[in-house]
Parts: C-alpha cells; structure tokens; sequence
C-alpha cells in the first residue's frame, strides 16, 4: 500500500497532535491514533491492523466505490493485510533489548538539558492539553525531551548501537538543533526517539535517528517487529 505521511499540522484529523498519522493514497483514509478527536465533515470508520483509527471523509465517501460498497470492504482488508504481513517480515533489528534502549536512551538524556527556548516551544504544544503553566512543566518534565545541537557531543560514550548514535558512541547523528523527543512504551521504558528539528529544510520535522549509512548493519528506530515505536505524546 503506498502512504502519504503528514509532516507537522497536516493531519485534518489531529493537526499535529500525533505524530505518526498517513493517508493512504490507494483508499484515502487516515489512520490517526487520536481518538478522542471530533474534526468536521470526517468520521471513523474503524481501527486498522496496527491500532490506529481509520477516519474517512464524509463530502467524499458517496463517491467511494458507490456502485459496489461490499467490494470496497474487501479490498481495503487486502491492503491491511498486505500491509501487516509487510510489516513483520521486516527484519530490521538495532541488536538492543528494550531494557537497553531505555538504560542507553537514559544515559543520553542526563547528559543534556532543555534550553529556555525549546521549554517555550513545548510550552505553546501543551497548551493545547491546559492553560496552566505548572501542569505543562509536569508534561514536559515527563516526556524527557531534552536540546540537542547539530552532531550533539557527549561527554561520556554510550552504545553505538543506539540508533542515532554515532559509531564510537561519543556524539548524536542530529542534521540540526532541535528537541530530543524519547517514546515510552506502556510500562514507561523508553524504546526509541525522534528529534523535532527547530529549522528543519526539506519540511521534515521529525526525524527518527538512525546509524551511518556506511555501517554493514545500520541501527535503525524500527523495532524488532519492523514496526516504528508509536509516539504517545505530542511534543
């Protein structure tokens, strides 16, 4: 199945509360794991195979395989399908269990801190969860986001085979400044990390860190599932 993946506040279901949300450019549903959203002229329709709520566009759905609705149904699970079974023959696999992406992902973040600026940034993301200043500080103490400059160095070296670690594990593979942004799973271990770029150039905020190229095996952000963690906030 081919995607479009929304960059930061293209989402009409969300606008860029989440930051995992496609369209798929063969049924032109979204998948957008907020639920609790309630957008104009869009309704859900139901979750797909990876969790995310599909949402379909009312205006348009009359015209969405009107002469034969059944057929529409069956298609859309082959694709779901299709794209589950790709999924998991994903083998990408970064060589760390999630008890280590959370101790080498820790050890990253107390090394660094989070500038006044980007506080401000967070600030301004969570107001749209609360007005008031202390609960916010309580959401982004939470969410471990920290700065990070371009090609970010460490003081003390951590796993190279952290995605996003350069090999050596003395500085971050970062294009530019921006927001380390760690992801929880649900027993709070962090199992993966984006960086939202503050003056991202091709209009790729969010980035998932990822080894060199040149390295025989590449550590990416996928997991052993060949699945990308899902972000649960929004910073």
């Amino acid at each position: 199945m081919s995607w479009r993946y929304f960059t930061s506040g293209e989402c009409p279901i969300c606008w860029g509360l989440r930051r995992d949300c496609r369209q798929s450019l063969e049924t032109l549903l979204v998948h957008c794991r907020y639920r609790e959203a309630k957008p104009p002229d869009w309704e859900q329709v139901r979750p797909d195979a990876l969790g995310a709520m599909m949402w379909r566009q009312i205006s348009t759905r009359a015209s969405y395989n009107k002469s034969n609705p059944g057929a529409a149904w069956r298609e859309l699970e082959r694709l779901e399908k299709r794209e589950k079974e790709q999924q998991q023959s994903k083998t990408r696999d970064n060589g760390l269990s999630i008890a280590q992406l959370d101790i080498e992902i820790r050890k990253v973040s107390d090394q660094l801190s989070l500038s006044v600026a980007d506080r401000e940034r967070l600030r301004s993301r969570f107001s749209v969860i609360t007005d008031n200043i202390e609960e916010q500080d309580r959401l982004i103490s939470e969410s471990g986001c920290r700065s990070v400059s371009q090609w970010q160095k460490l003081h003390s070296p951590v796993n190279d085979r952290l995605p996003g670690v350069k090999e050596g594990g003395r500085s971050l593979l970062v294009r530019g400044e921006g927001i380390l942004c760690p992801i929880a799973n649900g027993q709070g271990k962090y199992i993966g990390w984006q960086v939202r770029l503050n003056n991202p150039t091709d209009g790729q905020k969010y980035v998932w860190l990822a080894g060199e190229r040149k390295r025989a095996s590449r550590p990416t952000s996928h997991l052993k599932s060949g699945e990308l963690p899902i972000p649960s906030g929004s910073a």
